[in-house]
């Protein structure tokens, strides 16, 4: 299950289908692994991800911007799948990077 999907979705469609959204955004992301931390069933995955906003999302016009983003990832696996995953990103700091303030709407260029 896919706690943070709008339906709370599971299996690999709900995965696919965020992942598709965020490349249709940012057309050449490229994401890293900072890091990994195990314990017990669960798993904690701390990513970087960059790309060029050429595509639009929610709204915002491609600005053609070089975004980061930062996010952290938690799976429970279950039988060697991931059974449940948490993930958390710094989508405001994405959104003032496209040149958007989250709070009013487009920052002046």
């Amino acid at each position: 299950m896919n706690h943070n999907a709008a339906d709370g979705g599971r299996g690999p469609e709900v995965v696919r289908t965020h992942l598709e959204a965020i490349r249709r955004t940012l057309l050449d992301l490229r994401v890293r692994i900072e890091d990994t931390f195990a314990e017990g069933d669960y798993v904690v995955t701390r990513v970087t991800g960059c790309g060029t906003h050429l595509g639009e999302w929610m709204d915002i016009e491609p600005t053609g911007r070089e975004v980061r983003l930062k996010g952290i990832n938690i799976d429970w696996v279950e039988r060697g799948r991931i059974a449940e995953h948490w993930e958390e990103a710094d989508t405001i700091g994405m959104l003032v990077q496209m040149g958007v303030d989250p709070f009013v709407g487009r920052l002046e260029e």
